[in-house]
């Protein structure tokens, strides 16, 4: 296995391919112009075996949490239950990180048991990080779930942050 990047490696290989060419040109008595030829196709073959390998790659961890994002920023804001509107979800640079933003609406925290709501919280999202089939990707590369939970006046009312160990 080689261990130079993927465009290193192959104008590795095109020198290797041009040395070979200036042999066989001694060896077998190749025109400039056969050499010529023999070489662009080489080069030739070589860009393309390049682009194909680099576009049948799978995307990375973090691409496609930011294609997730992204899609689900689409549809922002949208209620997903009577008191929570989805603000937006944002992708912690650098981590595997997913941040999802929450408006709480005509709902009194303050009269509940911020213990207990978090609790409850925490087990219906675990639930559907388990279940939700587009979760999967995520799940299998140990993202880490962040949910902020606000009022309508932008202040923060409640955080919970759930690890791999969480939802494995």
């Amino acid at each position: 296995c080689h261990t130079l990047p993927g465009f290193l490696f192959n104008m590795e290989i095109l020198y290797i391919s041009c040395k070979y060419f200036k042999t066989m040109k001694q060896r077998y008595h190749l025109t400039e112009n056969q050499r010529t030829q023999a070489l662009i196709g080489v080069a030739l073959v070589v860009i393309v075996t390049y682009l194909i390998i680099k576009l049948s790659s799978p995307p990375s961890v973090e691409t496609s949490m930011q294609n997730v994002a992204d899609n689900i920023n689409k549809t922002c804001p949208v209620m997903v239950d009577e008191f929570t509107q989805l603000d937006s979800v944002d992708l912690l640079k650098g981590s595997r990180t997913m941040l999802y933003y929450y408006t709480i609406s005509d709902f009194e925290l303050e009269n509940k048991d911020i213990n207990t709501v978090k609790q409850s919280l925490k087990e219906v999202l675990i639930d559907n990080i388990n279940k939700a089939p587009e979760m999967k990707v995520m799940r299998e590369n140990d993202v880490v779930f962040d949910y902020i939970y606000s009022n309508k006046e932008r202040q923060k009312l409640i955080e919970l942050t759930i690890l791999p160990a969480d939802y494995k």
